[in-house]
């Protein structure tokens, strides 16, 4: 072996020892900060409430392209809300068809690090059916990183557009309520304490999950990957 081998071996070895630390360190980090927020959600601990925010905000702009699909859809303006969970402020946009627990939502996504703001947007349908059976579906996979409960169904079309979406499930929910003879709830009296419970409640079950603190990245490294597949068709109901 000679005197540059030695160095490259010492090298590579000491570049594996510092990669793993830091890895470990990456994992450990994301784990903490997952279940920090998670038990925050799962208390309670968040601020959610309406908003007054003016009309040339720009977080205002993917809320109102939106206005007219849903009016076309049949969904009816049900309020502009946001919620406080630091690092991220989320703008949540709500429609629901009158009468019916089936709401569509817009959520403009807005964190600050460093003097810097990103902004992401993504929407979501849902139904609500008796025996707390729900079916989600969203334009964005994040959806799918939490695991849901029994009668909880969700599933998402990345990337997908207004009408594809909807058109998707309007079809699973469909499916669902004929084959387990669902029906779909009344609209909420007031929709955003609906949407509060449904928050805390979805936390609640991450919680249950055995070593729950660990599987913040496992979870999103790899339920991620599902957007996409029909999931609804290979989950139970409540």
């Amino acid at each position: 072996m000679t005197l540059a081998s030695i160095w490259l071996t010492g090298l590579l070895g000491g570049f594996a020892v510092i990669t793993i630390a830091a890895v470990l360190l990456v994992v450990l980090g994301v784990n903490a900060a997952f279940a920090r927020q998670t038990a925050t959600i799962r208390d309670g601990r968040f601020e959610l409430g309406h908003a007054d925010i003016p009309d040339d905000d720009p977080r205002m702009e993917p809320i109102a392209e939106a206005l007219d699909d849903a009016e076309r859809a049949g969904f009816e303006w049900r309020g502009l809300y946001e919620l406080h969970l630091p690092p991220v402020t989320t703008l949540i946009a709500l429609w629901c068809r009158p009468g019916k627990y089936e709401a569509y939502t817009r959520y403009v996504f807005t964190s600050s690090s460093n003097g810097r703001t990103a902004r992401r947007v993504s929407a979501e349908f849902c139904t609500r059916f008796n025996n707390a059976n729900t079916l989600d579906t969203a334009d964005s996979a994040d959806c799918l990183i939490p695991p849901d409960a029994p009668g909880r169904f969700t599933w998402a079309l990345p990337g997908a557009t207004f009408d594809d979406l909807l058109a998707a499930h309007e079809r699973a929910r469909d499916e669902l309520m004929r084959t387990h003879q669902l029906r779909i709830e009344p609209e909420p009296a007031v929709m955003l304490d609906a949407f509060r419970a449904d928050t805390i409640a979805r936390a609640e079950q991450v919680t249950r999950v055995r070593g729950w603190r660990t599987l913040g990245l496992w979870w999103f490294l790899t339920r991620k990957r599902l957007g996409g597949r029909e999931l609804w068709r290979h989950q139970r109901p409540a």
